[in-house]
């Protein structure tokens, strides 16, 4: 994912053309399957982009709803079901090119391995799909992919890379929990372009003014930005409701604006403990085959790496996962699971395509392992993709059943304490 020319290594195959196309339709189909009806979108997922720095001061999570408020003061619920389902489509060509191009830059005895590792992410259940289905329609995740993405083709441009921190901000200003979810990608690759350049100063300025950005702006988002300034959520909601006829979720402002996490940290702990056993076996169960994978590819890459750096490297790709360990203790299981895998598949991408030479050997093995055994290949993707359909309704369906009569419990709390 880099700027860098190889023309002389492209694939010569006549079907180059095709790529992007193919992984584009193969998105947009999981897409119009998924896609909910204008009455199935999530109140919890919509209400964000009804808050906005006019109304509420340089507060956290209100950079997208500002913006959606400069272009209109009143968004219909057709009107922003077809914004989102176009914002999700131009992520799905963005994708779909960035991953072509990426193909195309690959010599023809590396190109197996990246097929295999596209197929992979795009039959994976916890993949860009999370995003599709109604509970996550419309989620600021969408943006810090894109943003993400973004980042990552120009992090080798000589210019462009000096607005990485800009974009670290303003990811963590759309949502705070980007240091825990998508910010491991960028960071591994900043550390490993210093190791790359041989530690030059640009190098180790741009990765130490982004880190200090991605830490002080999550510091002030999380910590430091007041509530709002308002009696209750409820009266947020009735200066909101005439944007929109959509329904707004009064809880979640209470929880995001209202209550200190104090007040309901521990009875959110026993939400997690209601799903937190079925959960956690229905994922190992749909994602062996993908852990297997990374598993082999980070601890293989670990042993061919020639020194000491190079496998602190591979070590920090396998321990990103760890990075999210703390948001977990919100409840949106499929979307950090998600991120843990995004973060997997745009490491092991970016890896392939800057040449870094242990990963792309272990790649290779493993890509050269399953295109010889292609039924093994063929059932892999199938079992993944028959589980991109149906898992992630069925895991919420769980979550919702076993934590609501907590969750209730945990909201009158909430309102008490407000009162």
């Amino acid at each position: 994912m880099t700027y860098t020319s190889h023309n002389n290594s492209r694939l010569a195959s006549p079907a180059k053309k095709y790529y992007e196309i193919f992984i584009f339709a193969v998105l947009m189909f999981e897409f119009v399957v998924l896609c909910p009806g204008i009455q199935q979108l999530n109140p919890w997922a919509v209400t964000p982009y009804f808050l906005s720095y006019q109304d509420f001061g340089f507060n956290s999570r209100l950079l997208i709803g500002s913006i959606f408020k400069m272009f209109s003061e009143h968004i219909s619920s057709s009107a922003f079901y077809y914004c989102i389902i176009i914002i999700i489509t131009c992520m799905n060509a963005f994708i779909a090119v960035t991953l072509g191009k990426v193909l195309r830059r690959s010599t023809n005895d590396k190109a197996d391995s990246l097929k295999v590792f596209i197929m992979l992410f795009l039959a994976s259940p916890f993949s860009l799909s999370f995003l599709f289905y109604g509970e996550n329609f419309g989620r600021f995740d969408t943006y810090l992919i894109i943003i993400t993405v973004i980042m990552m083709l120009i992090v080798r441009h000589k210019y462009l890379k000096w607005l990485i921190p800009v974009l670290c901000f303003i990811a963590v200003a759309t949502y705070q929990g980007y240091v825990m979810t998508y910010m491991p990608i960028i960071a591994v690759i900043l550390i490993y372009e210093c190791y790359k350049n041989k530690f030059k100063k640009s190098s180790i300025g741009l990765c130490s003014i982004t880190f200090l950005i991605i830490i002080l702006s999550s510091l002030y988002f999380q910590f430091f930005v007041s509530g709002f300034d308002y009696k209750s959520a409820e009266a947020v909601v009735a200066l909101l409701q005439p944007r929109t006829d959509l329904a707004l979720s009064a809880n979640e402002i209470i929880f995001e604006y209202f209550v200190n996490v104090n007040t309901w940290f521990f009875d959110e702990l026993k939400i997690i403990q209601s799903f937190a056993v079925p959960y956690t076996i229905c994922v190992l169960i749909a994602t062996f085959p993908l852990i297997a994978v990374f598993l082999t590819l980070w601890s293989s890459a670990f042993k061919k790496a020639q020194d000491k750096f190079s496998k602190f490297i591979i070590f920090l790709c396998m321990a990103a996962p760890m990075m999210s360990l703390p948001i977990f203790i919100g409840n949106d299981w499929d979307r950090w699971i998600s991120a843990v895998f995004i973060t997997q598949f745009s490491l092991a991408f970016y890896f392939l395509d800057s040449g870094f030479d242990c990963i792309l050997k272990s790649a290779d093995k493993i890509g050269g392992y399953l295109v010889k055994h292609k039924i093994l290949f063929v059932f892999i993707v199938l079992f993944l993709s028959t589980l991109l359909f149906a898992l992630p309704r069925f895991l919420f369906m769980i979550m919702q059943q076993s934590a609501v009569d907590i969750f209730n419990t945990v909201l009158e709390k909430a309102k008490e304490s407000l009162q």
